[in-house]
């Protein structure tokens, strides 16, 4: 995943629900509409040697491109980055410390658990 969202969603529980964000932090590889589904699927039922050819034809970019967290990335990956920098320099002890910085995650990005990820 790109710079620190892996960690940032190890340690919020944010669950990925933007196709966009699936896309972009490579969980997902292609973006096929609901209603493209049920042709994509018997299209494949008949010929599954055609799977990539199928893929590339059904898929398009994802509609909420660009997604949330890809729109908040640089704020999550300064904060998160502070956090690990933290860490390195003090030890996982200081547990307490910590807080000051997600705090500050969260003041900057209060629409990711708000809006964006219902």
């Amino acid at each position: 995943m790109p710079g620190y969202l892996g960690l940032f969603l190890g340690l919020s529980g944010v669950r990925l629900t933007s196709p966009a964000d699936l896309l972009f932090c490579g969980i997902a590889t292609h973006y096929i509409q609901a209603e493209q589904l049920v042709a994509f699927k018997n299209d494949l039922a008949h010929d599954p040697a055609a799977a990539h050819t199928l893929l590339q034809q059904y898929s398009q970019p994802a509609p909420d491109a660009p997604g949330p967290l890809q729109r908040l990335q640089p704020i999550i990956d300064k904060h998160v980055g502070q956090l690990v920098q933290h860490w390195r320099q003090k030890g996982c002890e200081e547990v307490l410390e910590l807080y000051g910085l997600a705090d500050h995650l969260a003041r900057e990005a209060p629409a990711l658990h708000q809006t964006d990820h219902q």
